[in-house]
């Protein structure tokens, strides 16, 4: 009856089989038409499926040999290679916790309750297969021992002459010993090391010479017999030099992958945008007190006039630019150009985490020249170029990353001009005299307009001090340069970008690194991504749906999760902020997102996206009703960084497609200070 009762349930209550069979028949028929389609997301019938899949590929392996996975071609994964290089390599292999290579250790020895043997044959055996128990660990080993057997070793401890406790010359502890054994352990003893650490974790020197009766020289010949099979200079916890066998060596990496595995649960895609904002310093509860947005942006080149009109606002309402200023001219930060007029910050020592290499001194002349700062007027006429010419070249140089100056006021100077300089068909020099231009006049003196002349004196066309951002050769005069850096340095750099970056995005994934230079990229990182997070660094796992990648994050993201969950506030960001999600690769967030355009900016409510306006304001979506509660802060964006940015009026034309001054959202507009201006709404 119960099973007729679940047929039931099933076929009548649950499933729709008249309706099945009516599909069948229309497929069979051909009124029915089948097609096929590919979903970059899974639906909610096989998410639970990927999730399980992802499980398996990423850490089930690590605990069984059987289940490592391959790569293409027969060739071993990157999670594996990193795991060989670690077995070859001590300057990267990680330092194993204590309490996993005690428990360990213990499982191999069956040390735990319910793992020892349960009866006397069975720890017969077990002796003869360890070849031989120390007596501590023996000790150890009868105490967890079930009750019977425990009773029966205290009144037959050789379990009828099978086992025995031998200690031998030399050796400060016995070992009990199988009888088949016994023979071989008094006379070469130390021949079994390599069968012997099989059943060992990682162990010291100290410890074979106390257990085999060897001198530390007889230890260490063993120990190199067997270099195939065993790993030198292991860590555990502070103890080092410590050797172990490969195999176990390498179920105790993999156990230690395994074991950091967060117990996060995956997020939906939306909540990237407030954790991303957090992270970045936009939330307000998450801004810096020092209010010092680049140290968090350092490395990242956005479009130059970004940062002043809306990257540092954005995270600092009351930004002004001598603060930054100040930081240049103390030398704590430098600022550089990218390609296509892209500017970034760092500090002088990380600059050679965003310049990876040599690179040539600026204008392929003598790197020495850039010793001291160099003004344009010095510049130009080492170049031997008109100032047209010599600003032109001065900022190629520039976005090669080869030039900075000692404030940000060149960069400003430069964008309000669109980094070109116009000539007045007149050059002058130092002093404002005039040193080209139209023919001089009959009386042999070139008549200039005083106006222009004292303009020319009141500063260069391009002003600040600059200097040479190409790394100094310190090579002795005569000798040849290095040829490149040591593997050590390279691994030791990729390890600092690796954090730098974890610091900026939380999470490590391949469409947030699209974002990056050059050197901080995903494909290049990937093995130093890896090799951090067998450290302990850095844990995988799946904390974002919809980012279809690895994802990498430091062990406390469960932490800054929750807090991304618990935003609410209001908070805006351009399009083309490091932080937001315009352009983004993920599914599952949300579609209004306009493209990653600096003209664009976002406003979100948490996760919600409240507002968009594009064409720098002139239109303007609104995805909240009028009458919210937060509708007048939620608009204050659209006025946000006009001091820092240069105070340029604000127009709104449409709202929502509608003319903006018969919309009604512009009492909103008009409350903010927006008046009537014969293209729409305006603020001045």
């Amino acid at each position: 009856p119960v099973t007729a009762e679940a047929w039931r349930s099933c076929l009548q209550d649950q499933f729709d089989m008249k309706g099945f069979a009516a599909l069948i028949a229309g497929i069979g028929e051909g009124t029915v038409e089948t097609s096929f389609f590919r979903s970059r997301s899974p639906s909610p019938f096989a998410r639970d499926m990927v999730w399980k899949e992802t499980n398996v590929l990423m850490y089930e392996y690590d605990g069984r040999p059987d289940l490592r996975r391959r790569g293409q071609a027969g060739k071993a994964s990157l999670a594996d290679q990193i795991i060989r290089e670690a077995l070859g390599d001590s300057s990267v292999r990680p330092s194993l916790s204590e309490d996993l290579a005690a428990d360990f250790g213990a499982r191999l020895r069956r040390e735990l309750p319910l793992w020892t043997p349960h009866d006397a044959l069975t720890l017969a055996e077990w002796v003869k297969e360890r070849v031989a128990i120390p007596q501590d660990e023996w000790e150890t080993l009868v105490a967890a021992a079930p009750a019977e057997l425990r009773e029966a070793l205290s009144s037959d401890p050789g379990l009828a002459g099978r086992i025995s406790l031998i200690r031998r010359e030399g050796a400060s502890l016995a070992s009990m010993v199988h009888r088949d054994w016994a023979g071989t352990w008094r006379r070469e003893g130390i021949a079994q090391l390599g069968p012997w650490l099989r059943y060992e974790g990682p162990v010291s020197l100290e410890r074979v010479s106390a257990v085999f009766g060897v001198t530390p020289a007889e230890a260490e010949g063993a120990v190199d017999a067997l270099e195939e099979d065993l790993v030198r200079d292991v860590s555990v916890g502070n103890a080092g030099g410590l050797i172990c066998d490969r195999e176990n060596l390498e179920l105790l990496l993999r156990l230690t992958r395994k074991k950091a595995r967060p117990a996060a649960r995956e997020r939906p895609a939306p909540l990237l945008v407030p954790y991303l904002a957090g992270r970045q310093g936009i939330l307000s509860d998450a801004r810096s007190a020092a209010s010092q947005p680049w140290k968090i942006l350092a490395g990242y080149a956005a479009p130059a006039p970004l940062w002043e009109s809306d990257i540092f606002p954005s995270r600092v309402p009351a930004y002004a630019p001598e603060a930054l200023d100040r930081e240049i001219a103390a030398g704590r930060l430098i600022w550089y150009g990218s390609s296509r007029k892209r500017i970034g910050f760092c500090a002088p020592e990380d600059l050679d985490l965003i310049f990876p290499g040599d690179r040539p001194p600026p204008f392929g002349g003598d790197s020495a020249y850039f010793d001291e700062p160099r003004d344009f007027w010095e510049i130009k006429n080492r170049l031997g170029k008109d100032s047209a010419a010599a600003a032109q070249e001065l900022w190629a140089e520039v976005w090669k990353g080869l030039l900075s100056a000692d404030s940000f006021e060149p960069a400003r100077r430069g964008i309000a001009s669109g980094f070109v300089f116009k000539a007045l068909g007149l050059d002058f020099d130092e002093a404002g005299a005039a040193v080209s231009g139209a023919p001089p006049a009959p009386w042999g003196r070139r008549r200039v307009p005083q106006a222009i002349r004292n303009r020319w004196k009141a500063g260069p066309p391009v002003p600040g001090a600059w200097f040479s951002l190409a790394p100094p050769l310190d090579v002795p005069e005569g000798a040849a340069p290095p040829e490149s850096a040591d593997s050590l340095d390279d691994e030791a750099l990729n390890r600092d970008r690796v954090r730098l970056l974890a610091n900026r995005w939380g999470v490590l994934a391949r469409p947030l690194l699209e974002r990056e230079e050059p050197a901080l990229s995903w494909g290049r990182l990937l093995p130093a991504i890896r090799r951090l997070e067998l450290a302990g660094e850095l844990v995988a796992g799946r904390f974002f749906s919809g980012i279809d990648s690895l994802q990498f994050a430091r062990p406390g993201i469960e932490r800054e999760m929750e807090a991304a969950e618990a935003a609410s506030g209001l908070y805006w960001m351009n399009a083309a902020d490091p932080a937001s999600p315009a352009g983004l690769d993920v599914p599952g967030l949300d579609p209004r997102l306009p493209p990653r355009m600096a003209a664009s900016r976002l406003c979100f409510r948490g996760t919600q996206l409240v507002a968009v306006s594009a064409r720098k304001g002139r239109e303007l979506r609104i995805f909240i009703p009028p009458e919210d509660g937060d509708i007048a802060a939620a608009l204050g964006f659209l006025a946000a960084g006009r001091q820092s940015g240069g105070g340029k009026k604000v127009l709104v034309e449409t709202i929502n497609g509608a003319p903006a001054s018969r919309s009604e959202y512009a009492g909103a507009l008009k409350a903010l200070g927006f008046l009537p201006d014969r293209s729409g709404l305006a603020l001045w």
